[in-house]
């Protein structure tokens, strides 16, 4: 719940019993144990974290990458910082994630969309390669990095399709019962 929350600004106001009408019972009844609400959140970013589908070695190249990137860095501030009003008040190298902003959010020096990892754009063309390496075939392995990775735009780049495309040279063609 608390990821679901966290891309929103919320003001929390008391407002006293006497001015409420109609005060409900949950409203008078105190809890006698403490909130551990902040210790499930770092659980459910480390589970989500944990469970992607890249290596260790990879998630520090990503980190690195992300750390060095200026554009990155700047998603990262607007994420933090709150966004615009509009769009026109983004800065360029943000403006194309202005569409993904409630869905954004930042995790252990990474920028997530949900749970997949936005991908620097240094790294972008390695880590397509990286999901052909399997020779899934081109459908698979379109389906695969929308799995793991984002990027504005990913779907309706033609990049999937010149990584992936060569491939189909290679294959052996399979003979037809006639």
């Amino acid at each position: 719940m608390m990821l679901r929350l966290q891309k929103y600004d919320l003001t929390v106001r008391h407002k006293p019993g006497k001015d409420i009408p109609v005060a409900d019972t949950l409203s008078r009844l105190h809890l006698k144990e403490t909130d551990h609400t902040h210790d499930a959140f770092d659980a459910q970013v480390h589970l989500v974290v944990a469970n992607l589908p890249v290596s260790d070695q990879k998630m520090s190249d990503l980190q690195a990458s992300t750390a060095s990137d200026p554009d990155m860095q700047r998603l990262i501030a607007v994420i933090k910082e709150g966004w615009p009003d509009d769009r026109s008040s983004c800065l360029p190298s943000v403006k194309p994630f202005w569409n993904y902003g409630d869905e954004l959010s930042v995790m252990e020096g990474l920028v997530f969309k949900g749970e997949r990892i936005v991908i620097p754009s240094a790294l972008r063309e390695d880590m397509l390669k990286r999901i052909h390496t399997g020779h899934m075939g081109m459908v698979k392995s379109k389906h695969r990095a929308k799995e793991v990775m984002f990027w504005p735009s990913m779907n309706s780049q033609k990049m999937l399709s010149q990584i992936v495309q060569p491939a189909r040279n290679t294959r052996v063609p399979i003979p037809r019962n006639q």
